[in-house]
């Protein structure tokens, strides 16, 4: 039961007898009141019942007054549903259909917006198993990447080449590369977890993802998205964008990286600039000293295998975490 003064103003609004503050003051009681907006909902059916009931076969002396209630009367339902779509009722059924469009014509726009020249470099945190990584710094530009960080004293970058090798060095001194068909599947799944690629990450959104919520602002358009039901092994269980409206930059992206249904770790990447790198930054030349050496394909047997056990030592190092 509701009490009989809400009841009452219930009954006033529906008849169109409250003020716009009254109406407000009403607004706030429906959400604190248990069963209030079912109670409003059957009473706006039964305004509208009553209504076109009282009205169906007027007295031809009534007729003017009849339209009128009847325009009025008509609505009731409208007005009410809107009521509880912002009381949060029906809000999951009403808006579900506005956030997948609004989210789906965003991201539309940001991939055609995703020019493949710029540089685009990123503040990157890994959580894993509530350890959270110092930030790592990232530049990304058409699928290559340059990623740097330092951890128990020593510097470590890794990128991937225009040609699509993988590279990676530790203090400059030696490099390893990996060509496309010969990358080790512990480098990939670091690949995976610590890189962006815009591109194929809304593509897959558009394709595998629901869109949850869809929040707009004047700098900032925020989409939450989780897979479909019949997704097959999906990457993520959870993302979450942050788009400029204007510029359609993408500013903020925390991933929720999954592995068989659970979630891995929590990987956040938040722009820092827009800038501009010599054609060359994206090679491991670029980053690494004179004299260093390199280390590839038929390298001495063993020598990249132990730098790369190195290396992934060090980025799942506590100091690192």
């Amino acid at each position: 039961m509701i009490p009989n003064d809400l009841a009452m103003q219930i009954d006033r609004w529906l008849d169109d007898d409250l003020s716009q503050q009254d109406s407000l003051v009403l607004v706030e009681s429906l959400k604190r009141t248990e069963n209030a907006p079912e109670y409003l909902a059957d009473r706006a059916l039964l305004h509208t019942l009553l209504s076109q009931s009282i009205w169906s076969s007027p007295p031809e002396i009534s007729k003017p007054l009849a339209r009128r209630r009847f325009r009025v009367a008509k609505p009731i339902l409208l007005v009410a549903c809107a009521l509880l779509v912002i009381l949060g009722i029906l809000s999951p059924w009403v808006s579900m259909p506005t956030v997948q469009a609004s989210a789906e014509r965003v991201l539309k726009r940001t991939l055609v917006a995703n020019r493949p020249t710029s540089d685009r470099r990123y503040s990157v945190r890994v959580e894993y198993e509530r350890q959270r990584s110092k930030p790592s710094m990232l530049s990304v530009r058409n699928g290559q990447f340059v990623q740097s960080f330092e951890t128990a004293g020593r510097k470590l970058v890794w990128g991937k080449s225009p040609s699509g090798d993988i590279w990676f060095t530790i203090d400059g001194h030696s490099v390893a590369v990996f060509q496309e068909y010969e990358i080790p599947s512990a480098l990939e799944e670091v690949c995976d977890l610590r890189t962006l690629d815009l591109r194929i990450l809304i593509e897959s959104l558009l394709k595998d993802y629901n869109f949850q919520r869809f929040e707009h602002s004047a700098n900032r358009d925020t989409i939450t998205a989780v897979p479909k039901s019949q997704a097959i092994h999906p990457r993520f269980n959870k993302v979450q964008m942050e788009i400029d409206p204007v510029s359609l930059l993408v500013h903020k992206v925390e991933l929720d990286r999954a592995f068989q249904g659970r979630t891995l770790a929590k990987v956040s990447f938040e722009l820092e600039e827009i800038t501009t790198h010599e054609e060359d930054f994206y090679h491991w030349k670029s980053h690494v000293r004179s004299d260093a050496e390199v280390l590839e394909l038929g390298a001495r047997r063993g020598q990249r295998a132990e730098l790369l056990r190195d290396f992934l030592q060090l980025i799942r190092s506590p100091n690192y975490r």
